[in-house]
């Protein structure tokens, strides 16, 4: 019997020295609580996509927008400066004209000439002049250049640098994680 007895005192102390599973409590508990924290950055970032995006959109369109007609006033304004520019004034004073009369005109006939008004002529003649005078003029080849930098990209979309400190949060939480696994005392 002191045998036996002896046996089953081996077995109880090879029970107790047998290293079994390492519990993986705190890994799954890190893993739900990275799991988490993702699973809402994915929700946030759904509803930011849903709402701040076409708000974005609508603004960056209505400045494109504003931008556009101050470009046609100043434009505009280039224009009309440049006409003022070649306007001459006269010396005299404008001279007081009479009301023409209604006169009774016979109809021409065929083949006869048609008289000139010497006011049409005048126009004619001032046009060629002004545009003679604007072909000799050089035009203005630069105008107003922007400042500002374009709002345009991927990165400024997404909030890249916000989103390179997190994934590096989670890179250190990575190697934090595993140096406390390593470093967990093993049971045996």
């Amino acid at each position: 019997m002191a045998f036996t007895d002896m046996d089953e005192v081996d077995q109880d102390i090879e029970e107790e020295q047998s290293p079994g599973r390492p519990s993986n409590r705190n890994f799954w508990i890190i893993f739900g609580i990275l799991g988490g924290i993702l699973l809402l950055a994915l929700i946030c970032l759904g509803v930011f996509a849903v709402i701040q995006v076409p708000k974005a959109r609508a603004t960056q369109t209505a400045e494109a927008e504003l931008r556009a007609a101050q470009a046609t006033d100043i434009a505009f304004a280039a224009t009309q400066t440049q006409a003022a520019h070649f306007f001459t004034p006269t010396s005299r004073p404008p001279t007081s004209t009479s009301v023409p009369r209604a006169t009774s005109t016979p109809l021409m006939a065929m083949g006869e000439a048609s008289p000139t008004a010497t006011s049409v002529d005048a126009a004619i003649a001032t046009r060629s002049a002004m545009m003679t005078q604007a072909a000799l003029t050089p035009a203005a080849t630069t105008g107003p250049t922007s400042t500002m930098l374009p709002g345009t990209g991927f990165g400024d979309d997404l909030n890249m640098p916000e989103l390179l400190a997190l994934a590096a949060v989670f890179i250190v939480v990575i190697f934090l994680v595993r140096r406390l696994r390593l470093a967990s005392p093993k049971a045996g």
